[in-house]
């Protein structure tokens, strides 16, 4: 299987099945592991979930993006809500 979509896997955990955030991470971190899933980049997706743990308010694809931005050469992610220059 090929998960090619980190943040849609975490908002169905929390929205679908209504997980907590341990929960969650937990799950993704397994899945990061598994042979049988293969994500777009997983370094971003680990940097993702570690940034998640450890700030409440975070949003996962705020976290995501804010991961993927420097391989983008962004200095800057902006989502509807608000300007995220890094965490």
């Amino acid at each position: 299987m090929r998960a090619r979509r980190a943040a849609p896997n975490q908002w169905a955990l929390s929205s679908g099945y209504k997980l907590d955030k341990a929960s969650i991470a937990s799950a993704m971190t397994a899945l990061l592991e598994s042979v049988d899933v293969e994500f777009e980049h997983p370094p971003t997706v680990e940097e993702a979930l570690y940034v998640w743990a450890h700030h409440p308010g975070a949003d996962f694809a705020d976290c995501l993006l804010t991961a993927r931005a420097p391989a983008r050469a962004l200095s800057t992610t902006v989502n509807h809500l608000r300007r995220i220059t890094s965490w």
